[in-house]
Order: C-alpha cells, then structure tokens, then sequence
C-alpha cells in the first residue's frame, strides 16, 4: 500500500495501513447506521434557509445550498515520526450539505466580531515595532 508521509513530502510503502484505517474506523467512536442520512440533513438545510429571509437575502440562497451533496469522504495519513505510527484523520467536508452555509456563517462572524490574533502582522512593516521588547531586553545596563 502507497501512503503519505505527513512530516515531508514523499511518498512511503507502508504494509500496515488498511489495518490501521481499519482500526480506527472500528474505534467506538464511530456509531453505523442504515439509512444514509445526507438526503434528510440536506432537506432540513433546505427548509432552514427557505425560512431565514433576514440572515440570507432571497436571491443569494441558491449559492448556499450544495446542489449535489455527499457525505464527507474520509481519508488517513500516517504518522511515521511517532511511536507505533498512529493515522491522521482528513476529513473532506467541501460535498458534505452544509458546507456552503457553514461558510457563509464564518464570514458573517468574522465581520461582526473580528477576532485578532496576536501571531498575525497586519502588513510586512509591523515586523520590526513586533520586536521591540527584544532590542530593551538585550541592550547593556548601564548602572543608571
């Protein structure tokens, strides 16, 4: 089997890694079902944005619903810098029904309470004000 390595770029023959995604999906974490439930979640998506006339304006809700929906697909990369190589569990939400909504509420969010982080610089010039306590830190004492 061909997988990914997740602390380089490269790619590595592992023979263990159908029983280690294996291992994971049969976790008790994970509960199987039936029925598939997207069709039903997709519905109730419908209905929610059909009823929501102030939070999305009528003539944009076609752009959040996911015409064509799908359950999000669900992959693993290993981790070969640990101990007994543990997997990293990728999801890929972009088919799963809310996802063009769940969108749509992040960018409102982040409009109404931007939310800084003081790892980020704003422009390149705020790199030499960000460190300004090292330069006192490591000037002399003088004795004055």
């Amino acid at each position: 089997m061909v997988g990914r390595v997740i602390t380089v770029n490269n790619t590595v023959i592992i023979p263990t890694i159908e029983s280690k995604i294996t291992e994971f999906i049969e976790a008790p974490d994970f509960h199987s079902t039936t029925k598939e439930p997207t069709s039903s979640f997709q519905s109730l998506i419908r209905k929610t944005i059909n009823n929501s006339k102030t939070l999305i304006p009528p003539e944009t809700k076609w752009e959040h619903i996911n015409m064509n929906p799908s359950a999000p697909s669900l992959k693993g990369l290993i981790k070969l810098h640990k101990p007994e190589h543990p997997i990293r569990p990728v999801v890929n939400w972009q088919r799963a029904p809310a996802y063009n909504l769940a969108r749509l509420f992040t960018q409102k969010i982040r409009l109404l309470a931007p939310l800084p982080s003081r790892y980020n610089l704003p422009t390149i010039s705020h790199i030499g004000s960000g460190f300004s306590w090292l330069s006192s830190a490591l000037r002399p004492d003088t004795g004055k």
